[in-house]
Formats: C-alpha cells, sequence, structure tokens
C-alpha cells in the first residue's frame, strides 16, 4: 500500500494536474518513467446522465489523479 500524498511529495513529483503517461514492463514490473512529459488530462469529470441511462454505465473506465487520491489512504509511506 502507497500513501499517495506522501510518495509524490518524497519523490517531488507535480500533482498540480492530472497527467497520464504509457506505462511499460520491465522486468517482469510494471513502469512508468515519469522523466518524460506526462499528458495533461483536463477533460470534465463529473458526467451527466439522461434517466434511461444505468448508474454504472462507464464503471469500467477510471481516471485516477494523484491529488484526488491523496486522502483515499492513511498509511504514510
Amino acid at each position: 500500500m502507497v500513501a499517495a500524498t506522501a510518495f509524490t511529495q518524497h519523490y517531488g513529483i507535480d500533482t498540480t494536474a492530472t497527467r497520464r503517461w504509457k506505462p511499460f514492463v520491465e522486468d517482469s514490473m510494471l513502469c512508468v518513467d515519469l522523466t518524460a512529459e506526462g499528458t495533461v488530462i483536463t477533460g470534465n469529470r463529473t458526467k451527466t446522465t439522461a434517466l434511461s441511462e444505468p448508474a454504472d454505465a462507464d464503471a469500467g473506465e477510471t481516471e485516477v489523479s494523484p491529488a484526488s487520491t491523496a486522502e483515499a489512504t492513511s498509511d504514510p509511506v
């Protein structure tokens, strides 16, 4: 388990904007190169749903912002 706030602060990772990086596998580990420029995500996450749409229509698609999930865990790094 990783506390996102402590992790990003310790390593100096900017969390002022949501960014996306392309992951890769190296030695059976999922990796992300944070030295490369990430793609800034500016889309509105709040979606309005019509009354006829099921509430979980996009449940399989999730985008995570380190800043928005930082408080989700209480265990410090």
